[in-house]
C-alpha cells in the first residue's frame, strides 16, 4: 500500500483499488504504476469507504461483487458525499449481464471493465482517464487561481470604497461644524459658498463610492482557490517567519501546537500563509512587550481544520470588529481615520472563503483576541503513524 505522503511528494495521481481478490489488486497496482498512478488497496467496500472518507484520491477502481459492502453500495456512498461526489469511478465485474453494468452506471460509475481484464485495453482506457483527470485538475487550478486573484482585488477595492466613505462622511461632519461657527461679516458669504461647494463635492463622491462598493460586493463570489496539497506545518511556520523580526523586536514568544502526524491541506499555500501572516501581525501588534502569541491547529472529528491565533492584548470592540470583517457592508458613518480598519482581516476572510472556509474573530476590550481560520474536511488529510 502506498502512503499519501508518497503521492503528495511525487505529484502522482492516487487511485483507490477496491477488490476482494488480493492477486487482482496487485496486478492492477503494477499496471497503474506504469501509468504514473499510485495505488491504495482495499479488500472490500467497507474498507474502501473508510479510506475514501479520510484520504484524498483522484480516481477509484471498484469491483462490483465485494463482500460487506458491494460496489453498487460503495458508489452510492461516494456520490452522496461532497468529498467524492465527482470522483471518476471505474467498475469491474466478472458478470457479462447488461443489467449489472447498467446498474453501476445508474449508480454513478464513470466507465467499466469486464473480468478477466485485457491489460492492453486496461492501459489504454485507464491511462486515458488518468491523463484526463490530470489535465482537468491543472486546468481547474489555473482557472480557480485566476478567479481567486480577481476575488482578492474586488475585496481590496470594496474595502477602499468603505474607507473612502468614512473619510467623506467625516469631512461632511466637519463642514457642518464649521458652518455653525461665527464668521467675520465681510467674508461670511464667501466662506459659506466654499463650504457648500465642498459639501456638494463630498456628497457626489459619497454616491460614487457607495455605487462602487455595492457593485463590487455584487460581483464577489465564493470560489475554490486551488487543489494543490500543501503541508500544514510549512504553511504555519512560513507565516510565523514573515513576522519573526517584529515578534523579536517586541520580545514576544510564539507557541505553536499542531495536530499529531502529517497534515496536508488542498489549498493555495501562499494565499493561506498570507492570511495567517495578517492575523499573526494583528496579534503581535496588539500584544504587550514580552507577552506570547499562541498559534494552534486542530482537526475536529468531522474533519474540519481550525487554525487559531490568540493574543492577550488590548482587544477590539465588537462594533469595530464587525466592520473590519465585513467592510463592504459598512457605510463608514462619521468615523475618523484613526478609528477605521485596514485590509488585513478582510483579506484573510476573502482567502478563507476562497477555499470554502470561514474566518471567525472573537474579541473584547481588555480580553485579547482569537482569530479562527476554518477549512472544510474535503481539503484536509491527516496521516498518523500507527507504528
Amino acid at each position: 500500500m502506498v502512503s499519501e505522503n508518497s503521492s503528495v511528494d511525487s505529484g502522482m495521481l492516487r487511485v483507490l483499488v477496491a477488490d476482494d481478490d488480493p492477486i487482482q489488486r496487485s496486478l492492477i497496482s503494477a499496471r497503474l504504476l506504469r501509468l504514473n498512478g499510485l495505488t491504495v488497496e482495499a479488500e472490500d467496500g467497507v474498507a474502501a469507504w473508510a479510506l475514501l472518507s479520510s484520504q484524498t484520491f483522484d480516481m477509484a477502481i471498484v469491483d462490483l461483487g465485494m463482500p460487506n459492502l458491494d460496489g453498487f453500495g460503495l458508489i452510492q456512498c461516494m456520490r452522496d458525499h461532497p468529498r467524492t461526489r465527482y470522483m471518476p469511478v471505474i467498475v469491474m465485474t466478472s458478470r457479462h449481464d447488461r443489467d449489472a453494468i447498467e446498474g453501476a452506471m445508474q449508480a454513478g460509475a464513470s466507465s467499466f471493465l469486464v473480468k478477466p481484464i485485457a491489460w492492453s485495453t486496461f492501459e489504454h482506457h485507464v491511462g486515458f482517464l488518468l491523463r484526463l483527470v490530470r489535465t482537468s485538475k491543472d486546468s481547474r487550478a489555473t482557472s480557480q487561481k485566476t478567479i481567486a486573484a480577481h476575488r482578492a482585488r474586488e475585496t481590496v477595492l470594496g474595502n477602499l470604497c468603505g474607507e473612502a466613505l468614512g473619510s467623506i462622511n467625516w469631512i461632511l461632519d466637519e463642514v457642518e461644524q464649521i458652518r455653525r461657527l461665527p464668521m467675520p461679516g465681510d467674508s461670511a458669504p464667501f466662506l459659506l459658498q466654499r463650504l457648500t461647494q465642498i459639501a456638494d463635492e463630498c456628497r457626489l463622491s459619497r454616491t460614487r463610492a457607495t455605487t462602487g462598493r455595492d457593485g463590487i460586493a455584487a460581483l464577489s463570489e465564493r470560489i475554490v482557490a486551488s487543489d494543490r496539497k500543501e503541508r500544514l506545518d510549512t504553511i504555519v511556520n512560513g507565516a510565523i517567519d514573515v513576522h519573526a523580526a517584529l515578534a523579536q523586536s517586541r520580545k514576544l514568544r510564539t507557541e505553536i501546537t499542531l495536530p499529531p502526524g502529517d497534515t496536508w491541506v488542498a489549498c493555495d499555500g501562499d494565499a493561506v500563509q498570507m492570511a495567517l501572516a495578517h492575523l499573526l501581525e494583528n496579534a503581535i501588534r496588539h500584544s504587550a512587550d514580552g507577552d506570547k502569541v499562541c498559534v494552534g491547529a486542530r482537526i475536529y472529528p468531522d474533519g474540519l481544520l481550525a487554525i487559531e491565533i490568540t493574543d492577550r492584548g488590548e482587544g477590539v470592540h465588537p462594533d469595530v470588529l464587525a466592520r473590519s470583517i465585513a467592510p463592504m457592508a459598512w457605510s463608514g458613518e462619521g468615523r475618523r481615520s484613526s478609528e477605521r480598519i485596514g485590509l488585513g482581516l478582510v483579506l484573510s476572510k476573502a482567502i478563507a472563503e476562497a477555499h470554502a472556509g470561514t474566518l471567525e474573530v472573537r474579541s473584547m476590550p481588555g480580553q485579547g483576541t482569537t482569530a479562527l481560520l476554518v477549512l472544510p474536511p474535503e481539503r484536509v488529510t491527516n496521516i498518523v503513524d500507527q507504528g
